[in-house]
C-alpha cells in the first residue's frame, strides 16, 4: 500500500484597513461676515458622511449624507478649516485642510429725504439704509453742506433749513471689523 503524503499547503496574508484620502470639493476661497459657506468633504472622490469639520477654536459640526456642512463666520479673520474622520473597522481616514479669508460685509449705503422741495424753516428728514435691505443704519455721519450730523436708531436725522438754495447731502459710516461702507452722496 502506497500512500502519497501531501503537505497541508499554507499562505501568510496580512490585511489591513484602506488607507482614504479625505479632501474639500471646491473649497470658496474667499467669503463675507454673516454669509453662509458651505464646506462639502470627499473621500476618494465620493461624498463622505460623518466627517468633523471646523477650524482649531470652532466645530462647524459633522457632515451629512451629502457630504456638506455649512458655517457662518462672524468676524474677518484668515482660517485653515480642517475635515477630519475617525478611523474605523475598514478604513484610516487622511485628514485634509484648506484656507479661507473671511472679508468684511460690504454695504452700500442709501440716502433719502422726506421731500425734494422744501421752503425756508422746514424741517428736513434725511433717512440713511443699507441699499438693498432698506435696514437703517445708526450712527452713519451725514453732512448737510458742511455740518455734520449723526444718525439715530432708525437711521434718521432731523434739521431745520435755514438757507435758500442747492444742498449737498453725504453720508458715510466708519468700517468695522465686520462691515466695510460704502458712501452715497
Amino acid at each position: 500500500m502506497t500512500t502519497d503524503a501531501y503537505d497541508n499547503p499554507t499562505e501568510v496574508v496580512s490585511v489591513s484597513r484602506k488607507q482614504v484620502s479625505l479632501s474639500f470639493d471646491s473649497p470658496p476661497a474667499t467669503a463675507e461676515v454673516g454669509a453662509e459657506v458651505t464646506f462639502k468633504v470627499l473621500a476618494d472622490g465620493s461624498p463622505e458622511p460623518g466627517v468633523s469639520v471646523g477650524t482649531s477654536g470652532s466645530d462647524f459640526g459633522t457632515t451629512g449624507s451629502d457630504g456638506s456642512v455649512t458655517h457662518t463666520f462672524d468676524k474677518k479673520d484668515e482660517y485653515t478649516v480642517r475635515a477630519q474622520k475617525s478611523d474605523d473597522k475598514k478604513a484610516q481616514y487622511a485628514e485634509c485642510s484648506t484656507s479661507i479669508e473671511i472679508t468684511p460685509k460690504q454695504v452700500n449705503l442709501a440716502l433719502s429725504t422726506d421731500a425734494t422741495d422744501y421752503e425756508l424753516g422746514d424741517e428736513m428728514t434725511v433717512a440713511v439704509t443699507e441699499d438693498g435691505s432698506g435696514q437703517p443704519v445708526s450712527g452713519a455721519t451725514v453732512t448737510i453742506d458742511g455740518d455734520e450730523y449723526s444718525t439715530d436708531s432708525n437711521g434718521e436725522v432731523v434739521t431745520s433749513l435755514d438757507d435758500t438754495g442747492t444742498i449737498q447731502i453725504i453720508a458715510k459710516k466708519q468700517d468695522t471689523d465686520t462691515e466695510t461702507y460704502h458712501s452715497e452722496s
